[in-house]
């Protein structure tokens, strides 16, 4: 995921995030991905600067 912070201009991004869809007899499943869109201490899941052109 990439983000842009709307107060600094900042540019980040997260390390890939896998998300999966499997068809199965009933219908379609897919992967259940929660995050929070901010900052919170303690969090788990790592940021890094990124440049306008990876954006």
């Amino acid at each position: 995921m990439r983000y842009r912070d709307l107060d600094s201009g900042n540019l980040a991004r997260t390390e890939k995030l896998d998300l999966k869809e499997i068809q199965t007899v009933t219908g379609v499943e897919f992967s259940q991905l929660r995050l929070t869109l901010y900052k919170v201490a303690g969090g788990n899941m790592q940021t890094f600067e990124t440049a306008e052109s990876e954006f």
